[in-house]
């Protein structure tokens, strides 16, 4: 596969090309380069050669979501779609439904176990990311449950991240071999767990349907745009070895659905222009000094509030859904950033699984890494992780 059809796109040290994130930071560090000189390449071209006659009158986005999910079924012999019973898994999995597109399987993937050893009571009041453990009960299992029921066809499958690891599977080889935006514990240990389907292809061609985030939008000098950050692609374990077999609904080299999702949202933008202040370029903010991680976090959440039911028309927004990590967590408050789980997803799981081995495995190989990587890659949040690195900016209107 060229490095330029990468599935997460790749990364720009001078002259050298990486499709690993931390590969590409190390190298920087090593030549010295400057933070903003390491680009990131989201199928550039693809999305700045689009016809933005696409465009022009009423956007159907459900069309756009068929015509994804029949290429998606044209280019494959198996179907698996990550099911997570939030709005961007939601929505693929009712495209495929309403337009009879088949579909093989599902997979969740949960410490399903520790979920229901009964350490806590769902609370569908509590929309913050640490309560994210009641998506569980309050929405995946209903769901699931209502497929098994309605659409028998489509296989289930279960997979507890969290059951039988060893921590001699944290090696300095799966580090290497593990290109993710965030290197916690928690994010290693659920890389083994893959749908046997994937493990097992035999003559089949089998996808690994996942969904992505919104699109988002940034003001700058009364002009719109949209783009992409590594954060996103880079949280998920699949993408690990298996990139020839990951499909990423939203965001992939057909750039139609997102041109479609962003332009939806700066029409949204422009008749609402007392919102405008959710999309404003840090340059175009009267005193971005003074914005903290939890300014940041209210601002995405109200951004992410506004734009769910514009892109997602048959999502319902009554359904309980807990809010992205993003920002200061209770891990990073806890001081233990290196190993505690990534954001506040699982943050709940350090209650009651210690899990000190696995913490010691990870800190023994991951040091080495990221003391050497220079200060300028890391984030602001937490010194012992990456920065994340945007695309480029592409035109949507002006205001």
């Amino acid at each position: 596969m060229s490095i330029h059809s990468n599935r997460t796109g790749y990364y720009s040290v001078g002259s050298e090309i990486f499709t690993h994130k931390l590969l590409a930071a190390l190298r920087a560090s090593e030549l010295k380069i400057p933070y903003n000189d390491m680009k990131w390449h989201f199928f550039d071209e693809a999305y700045e050669k689009y016809d933005r006659n696409n465009l022009l009158g009423d956007i159907d986005l459900r069309s756009a979501y068929k015509n994804r999910a029949q290429e998606l079924r044209d280019n494959y012999d198996y179907l698996i779609l990550n099911y997570s019973g939030g709005s961007d898994s939601w929505n693929i999995l009712n495209t495929f439904l309403t337009n009879k597109i088949k579909l093989d399987k599902i997979v969740v993937k949960l410490p399903i176990k520790a979920l229901e050893k009964g350490w806590f009571i769902p609370n569908a009041l509590d929309k913050s990311a640490k309560n994210s453990k009641s998506e569980w009960e309050l929405v995946i299992k209903k769901d699931l449950k209502w497929l098994a029921h309605n659409h028998p066809e489509i296989e289930i499958e279960i997979i507890d991240w969290l059951e039988n690891f060893e921590k001699d599977t944290i090696t300095d080889k799966l580090i290497e071999s593990t290109n993710l935006h965030r290197f916690y514990y928690s994010n290693i240990i659920r890389i083994p767990g893959r749908s046997k389907s994937l493990i097992d292809t035999g003559n089949k061609k089998v996808a690994s349907i996942l969904g992505m985030d919104k699109p988002i939008l940034v003001e700058k000098g009364n002009k719109c745009f949209f783009y992409f950050v590594d954060i996103n692609l880079l949280t998920q374990e699949d993408t690990a070895s298996l990139s020839n077999n990951v499909e990423f609904f939203y965001w992939s080299s057909n750039p139609d659905i997102v041109y479609k999702q962003a332009y939806k949202l700066y029409q949204w933008f422009k008749n609402n222009p007392m919102h405008r202040h959710l999309i404003a370029a840090l340059s175009e903010r009267p005193h971005p000094e003074l914005l903290t991680p939890a300014d940041w976090t209210n601002l995405t959440t109200q951004y992410f509030n506004i734009a769910k039911p514009i892109i997602y028309p048959d999502f319902d927004n009554t359904r309980f859904q807990a809010d992205k990590p993003i920002g200061i967590t209770d891990s990073l408050k806890r001081g233990d950033p290196i190993w505690s789980p990534a954001g506040d997803l699982y943050s709940w799981l350090e209650d009651f699984l210690p899990l000190t081995n696995l913490k010691e495995a990870m800190l023994h190989h991951w040091k080495s890494y990221i003391n050497s990587v220079d200060s300028t890659y890391l984030s602001p949040l937490s010194s012992n992780q990456l920065r994340q690195v945007n695309s480029k900016w592409h035109y949507l209107g002006d205001f």
